[in-house]
């Protein structure tokens, strides 16, 4: 008899519901820090980004709450452990309860298509925030009009 490990979305048979309260994942580092609906202006203390839908929506935005772009941001995680290399002195370790969400990965602009910030036509805001997280099967680029998105970066 040969044994089959469970799928990846099933859970352990003897596994429990863990009692986390509900929070939302940073789209800098992707720990569950926030409590918040996205773009809540709230700070995350791993990494230090600050939540901010515009950015969420757009990236490549250099403006907003935080002063560089979330993609920067990202590779500077993965460089110093923080969205900017001044406050890695300043975070903290993620606490057992607050993992990175399950399929959370960075942005990868040969792959993830966003809207393009500098166009005057916009789709509507999604009516779910969460909706704006890339890394989900929810997310909702699929549903707006081709013309709005920018192209890939030039390699």
């Amino acid at each position: 008899m040969s044994w089959t490990p469970p799928l990846p979305h099933a859970p352990h048979p003897g596994a429990t519901q863990p009692k986390f309260e509900a929070r939302y994942p940073c789209p800098c580092c992707g720990h569950l820090t926030f409590k918040k609906i996205p773009g809540s202006g709230v700070g995350c203390e791993i990494c230090y980004w600050i939540d901010d839908a515009r950015q969420l929506r757009w990236p490549r935005l250099g403006e907003g709450k935080n002063f560089i772009s979330l993609v920067q941001a990202q590779e500077n995680y993965a460089r110093y452990g923080s969205c900017e290399e001044r406050f890695s002195k300043v975070i903290r370790q993620a606490r057992p309860d607050e993992p990175i969400e399950y399929g959370f990965r960075p942005i990868n602009l040969q792959y993830d298509r966003f809207e393009d910030p500098r166009t005057t036509a916009h789709a509507p805001w999604p009516p779910d925030p969460t909706f704006l997280y890339w890394w989900r099967p929810s997310f909702w680029i699929a549903n707006v009009h081709p013309g709005h998105l920018a192209p890939p970066p030039p390699q």
